[in-house]
C-alpha cells in the first residue's frame, strides 16, 4: 500500500553495509546466471531483501520492477530511460547514463473501500484533483468512461510526494490523498516521522 525512500536513496534505518551486500548478491546473482546460461543477463533484477541480526537476507528476486517501489525511484531519474533501455540491450549501459535527484519519496497507494476483501466499489466514479509539481499521479486498476473515472477492483492509483525529506513529502502525499474523492482509502501511516521512529527502534534492537 505504499513506501518510501530518504533522498540518499536509502531508508533511514539501514547502513551504508546494508546497501553494499545486496548490491554484492545481485552482483553474484548475474554472474552465476551468466555461468549456467552463458548469456549475460539483461534488463531489470529486482530483488527482494530483509534485514536480520546478522544482515541482509534475499526473500526473492523478480525480473521486472518492484511495485510500489519502482514509483519512488523512476520520477527522480534525470536521464532518459530509453537510453539506459538501450544501453542495457547493447551492453553499453554506464553510470553516466543512470543518474538521479538527490530528493526524498513517499508513495501511497488509493484503493477502494473494500480491498483486498471485496470487488464491491468496482465501477463507482473516482475524481483526484489537480497534480502539483512536487507530487506525481501513477494509475494502476482504473478505467474512464465519458470522462470521468470509475474504480476496478484492485490498487486504483499511486500517489508520489517529493521532498527534502521524508516527513515533507510524506506531507505532500497525504495531502493529496486527502483530496481524492470517491469510496477509497489509503494508509495514513507510511513515511510518518512515528512509523519511520518504530521501524528504526525496532531494527536498533534486532541488531543488539
Amino acid at each position: 500500500m505504499g513506501t518510501y525512500s530518504d533522498k540518499n536513496h536509502s531508508l533511514p534505518f539501514l547502513e551504508s553495509n546494508d546497501l553494499k551486500r545486496a548490491s554484492e548478491v545481485n552482483r553474484l546473482t548475474a554472474q552465476a546466471l551468466m555461468k549456467e546460461c552463458g548469456e549475460p543477463f539483461k534488463g531489470i533484477l529486482y530483488g527482494g531483501y530483509i534485514c536480520v541480526k546478522d544482515g541482509i537476507k534475499l526473500i526473492e528476486f523478480n525480473a521486472r520492477f518492484g511495485d510500489p517501489e519502482v514509483l519512488n525511484i523512476l520520477p527522480l531519474l534525470g536521464t532518459d530511460f530509453v537510453d539506459i533501455c538501450l544501453g542495457i540491450i547493447s551492453g553499453e549501459l554506464n553510470n553516466n547514463m543512470v543518474r538521479f535527484q538527490n530528493m526524498a519519496t513517499v508513495c501511497k497507494y488509493i484503493s477502494p473501500n473494500g480491498y483486498p476483501e471485496n470487488k464491491n466499489q468496482r465501477g463507482e466514479a473516482v475524481e483526484f484533483p489537480d497534480v502539483p509539481k512536487n507530487a506525481r499521479l501513477y494509475f494502476g486498476d482504473i478505467s474512464e468512461d465519458g470522462g470521468k473515472f470509475k474504480l476496478g477492483g484492485s490498487r486504483t492509483a499511486g500517489i508520489v510526494g517529493i521532498g527534502d525529506t521524508i516527513f515533507e513529502a510524506e506531507l505532500i502525499a497525504q495531502s493529496f490523498c486527502e483530496n481524492v474523492k470517491g469510496p477509497v482509502r489509503y494508509r495514513r501511516d507510511i513515511g510518518t516521522p512515528e512509523i519511520i521512529k518504530k521501524r528504526c527502534d525496532m531494527l536498533k534492537k534486532i541488531r543488539s
